[in-house]
This record gives structure tokens, C-alpha cells and sequence, in this order.
């Protein structure tokens, strides 16, 4: 069932952070197993370059910085919070990439695929992908978690296309099954939910 949140009423602030540009990106690669991601494909030089630029523009808060795990992640979570002068970050399973099954390690151009069904079936598992309703279940379970630990904080949330979409959607009370209807973030776009 869907949730419906207001923004106003959340506790603490939000801002979203899609990886900068990494070897998967380059080189046109799903990379979604957490077993390979951890330690494989992070970003790559341009993408580095460009987190730290665009990690200057970030308003110089007392921000919590929450990463996924995976090792394009914790690079661009590692700029930004030098960047910034902070030194905590806490990396969260629940918000890793979601998992494309079979698409693993193949061509980019199979999450058409995987995205045409999800508006179908927000709980389809076609090809063995974990499904949009398991990557809002995670994720949204975060953020509740942080909303009863937490006030008034400006949390920065780095993670994943797909996973961030998704979230998204949470925070705007859509249904998940239409993540692909916003707008998507781009490599290292910083968003806050306003």
C-alpha cells in the first residue's frame, strides 16, 4: 500500500546523490551484484573531477552523509565529505544498487527492459531483478529509521540511479511503479527534496 508522505512534516531535511561517472558508466555495464560493486568499478578519473566540483557547490552544512556501500559510492561520499570538511559517513546496505539479475555485468541498454516491465509489475522479478517494491521497501526503511533517530538534520543520501528514483517516489507519495516518470539524476546530481 501506498504511503503518503508530506515533506513538511519529515523531521529532518534530505538530499540525494547519484554517484559521479564510473567504469561501469564508461564502459556501458550493469553493475548491480553487491559482491563485485563492493570492490570493483568505481569512479573514474572525469568522474572524480566532476564530484569534487560539483561537491563545492553543496551549501557547507552539518550534513550526515549516508552512502551506499558500493565502491563508486564510497568514492564519491569520500569527496564530497572532504570536500566539506566532515568526517562521518556511514555506509548502508539498503541503499546499494538494485540488483538486475540476469542483466549483471551486460549491456546498459537492458534496463529498458527491466523498466518497461516495472511500470507493468512494481513487483516483478522477470530475469531475476530485485523488484522496484523491494528497493522502496528498503530504502523507505531507512529514511524512517533516520526520522525516528533524528531532527533537524540536513542528511545527504548517496546512492544509486535506480535506488534513488525510487526513493524518490517515497518521498513524493508516488507509486514506485512510475520512478522512471521523474526526472532521472544524472551522474553526480546532487537533489534535495523539497
Amino acid at each position: 500500500m501506498l504511503e503518503l508522505i508530506l515533506i513538511r512534516d519529515l523531521n529532518n531535511r534530505y538530499y540525494l546523490l547519484r554517484h559521479g561517472n564510473s567504469i561501469a558508466n564508461r564502459d556501458g555495464l550493469i553493475v548491480s551484484d553487491l559482491d563485485i560493486g563492493i570492490s570493483e568499478y568505481g569512479l573514474t578519473d572525469l568522474g572524480k573531477r566532476d564530484i569534487l566540483l560539483k561537491s563545492k557547490k553543496i551549501i557547507n552544512k552539518p550534513y550526515l552523509i549516508y552512502s551506499s556501500p558500493f565502491k563508486r559510492t564510497i568514492e564519491t561520499s569520500l569527496i564530497v565529505a572532504k570536500s566539506l570538511g566532515l568526517i562521518n559517513i556511514e555506509y548502508i546496505t539498503d541503499l546499494k544498487e538494485r540488483f538486475f539479475g540476469d542483466f549483471d555485468l551486460k549491456s546498459n541498454k537492458n534496463y529498458k527492459i527491466v523498466w518497461d516491465r516495472d511500470r507493468i509489475d512494481p513487483e516483478h522479478k522477470n530475469f531475476n531483478v530485485e523488484s522496484v517494491k523491494s528497493v522502496y521497501n528498503r530504502t523507505s526503511s531507512f529514511v524512517k529509521r533516520v526520522e525516528l533517530e533524528m531532527k533537524d538534520m540536513d542528511i545527504l543520501i548517496v546512492s544509486h540511479g535506480d535506488s534513488l528514483q525510487i526513493l524518490e517516489c517515497w518521498f513524493n507519495s508516488m507509486d514506485p511503479k512510475y520512478h522512471r516518470d521523474l526526472k532521472p539524476l544524472e551522474e553526480g546530481e546532487f537533489r534535495p527534496i523539497l
